[in-house]
């Protein structure tokens, strides 16, 4: 009864966040590249819903205490299908870096380490949010990651898709990558708190804000 309760609010807050609407996200079915993200993310979605059960990998991770109870939550909160699913722009890291730091101008990154956190961007952000919640909370998160290759879309652009649950969320990342000549999509997924869509749609405003400023 409980649980029913808390996911009727969580429904109803979400409900409101929908009416609020925020331009920077759009429906996965709107995207003509839709289908393939859906896959994708619904692909890496399972494999994280499998894993948070799975007492094997609970184990070997060294899950245990508030971090085990923390995974067994997010289990029970995420086993339905999600209140909806958002997909937003794939953050720039300079805006992000920017963003995380009120504004204030950050160091300018070389080439090596720009290669190095560009893929990670979505992640930093996940971190972020998490690290709001406790170390328990950022601690289990940071065992809950996924990631695949998968074929290149037609239409395709770089995005964050969000399965938001209304009490947690998946958050995949995906990036256009190639290797020798050959493009595919790269995807991470990790569990999160939802107020990673206020994350996405802040840097993408503050991104918006910035370049007009140029």
């Amino acid at each position: 009864m409980k649980r029913r309760m808390k996911r009727l609010l969580a429904l109803l807050m979400a409900m409101a966040l929908l009416a609020a609407g925020t331009a920077t996200a759009e429906e996965i079915s709107d995207r003509t590249d839709g289908e393939a993200l859906a896959a994708a993310g619904g692909e890496l979605l399972e494999q994280i819903r499998t894993l948070m059960r799975d007492e094997t990998f609970l184990s070997t991770s060294g899950a245990s205490g508030e971090i085990a109870e923390q995974i067994e939550t997010w289990a029970e909160e995420m086993q339905g299908q999600p209140l909806y699913t958002r997909v937003y722009p794939y953050p720039e890291l300079d805006k992000t870096l920017a963003y995380m730091n009120d504004g204030m101008e950050t160091p300018e990154l070389s080439d090596a380490a720009s290669a190095y956190f560009e893929p990670m961007t979505a992640q930093l952000l996940c971190a972020q949010a998490n690290a709001q919640q406790g170390a328990a909370y950022l601690a289990a998160a940071n065992l809950l990651r996924v990631s695949g290759f998968y074929a290149l879309p037609e239409g395709f652009e770089n995005c964050v898709v969000v399965y938001d649950f209304g009490t947690a969320a998946f958050a995949v990342g995906m990036r256009r990558e190639s290797v020798a000549g050959q493009e595919f999509v790269s995807a991470q997924g990790c569990v999160c708190t939802p107020e990673i869509r206020d994350l996405l749609a802040e840097i993408a405003a503050f991104g918006e804000e910035t370049g007009a400023k140029e």
